[in-house]
């Protein structure tokens, strides 16, 4: 490497041509296979790092790597401080230890794998019981003429640890919550502009049951309401809006409301009604 340096010391000097980074400090410096040591620079060191030292109790100078963690560096004969890297407890990364069946199986015999495949069938033909109901089950001798032990069932535990079969259908279903529906009041303002409302109505259905939809022309009030069936209750409690009501426009069903809508001077205009009509923007004309 070009930036190679030559260190001379009372023994003769030594070529430094390779870097590398150190373990207990996270930057660089010249390594070389066969020395002994490397020596740091008390300025580079401080650069990265809080160091203290206080001879009045021991002669050492503790670098600082964080609030928990410090390393110590002895001074020696010589009049330098060293720190001894094999003696140094390394922090511990999170680990996570992942095992395979085929690990697994590499603790047990022939013999005893081929028990807990017995074990593995013998789950499956049952109906995937759990685990300690099939225990409970060989205890008991309630299986007989079939040559599984318990010994077997942990076996299969262990080396293929809980089945799928045995975690579906487990969980319970929670009871979902209810949205309710906030209801708008028309303001009285608007009420008293238009006292008076054209209606359009019409059966949908959403995954087969049905929903009366229906739409004011004037003040384009949009509502739908879930519905036990196609009757005149349903209808007629879908019609009162509170204001009053002039026409209705809708393709069918006018003869199952024609005393309610005659009681109330409604017209009834009968037309092909369209979805478009109704869920058209109430904003445009």
């Amino acid at each position: 490497m070009n930036d190679a340096i030559r260190v001379f010391s009372k023994g003769g000097h030594q070529d430094y041509s390779e870097k590398g980074t150190l373990t207990v400090f996270p930057f660089e410096v010249y390594y070389k296979s066969n020395s002994l040591a490397n020596i740091l620079s008390l300025s580079k060191v401080s650069e990265w790092y809080r160091i203290t030292m206080n001879t009045d109790k021991e002669p050492v100078m503790v670098v600082h790597l964080n609030a928990n963690v410090s390393h110590k560096f002895i001074k020696c004969g010589s009049g330098l401080y060293y720190l001894d890297t094999s003696q140094v407890e390394q922090p511990i990364d999170d680990y996570l230890f992942l095992s395979t069946v085929k690990s697994n199986k590499s603790y047990f015999s022939r013999r005893e794998i081929s028990g807990a495949d017995r074990a593995r069938d013998l789950q499956a033909i049952l109906g995937w019981p759990s685990t300690a109901d099939l225990r409970r089950y060989i205890k008991n001798n309630l299986i007989v003429n079939y040559p599984v032990t318990i010994d077997d069932i942990n076996r299969a535990e262990a080396i293929y640890g809980s089945q799928v079969a045995l975690l579906k259908g487990k969980t319970v279903r929670q009871s979902p919550e209810h949205n309710f529906v906030k209801r708008v009041q028309i303001s009285s303002p608007l009420l008293e502009q238009h006292s008076e409302e054209q209606l359009m109505w019409i059966f949908l259905f959403v995954n087969g049951k049905p929903y009366l939809h229906t739409k004011s022309t004037n003040i384009k009030f949009v509502s739908i309401q879930p519905c036990r069936g196609r009757g005149r209750k349903e209808i007629e409690k879908g019609l009162e809006k509170g204001v009053k009501t002039t026409d209705c426009n809708s393709d069918d069903d006018f003869e199952k409301v024609k005393l309610f809508l005659e009681a109330r001077n409604i017209s009834a205009i009968v037309r092909r009604m369209k979805m478009s009509e109704l869920w058209k923007d109430p904003f445009e004309p």
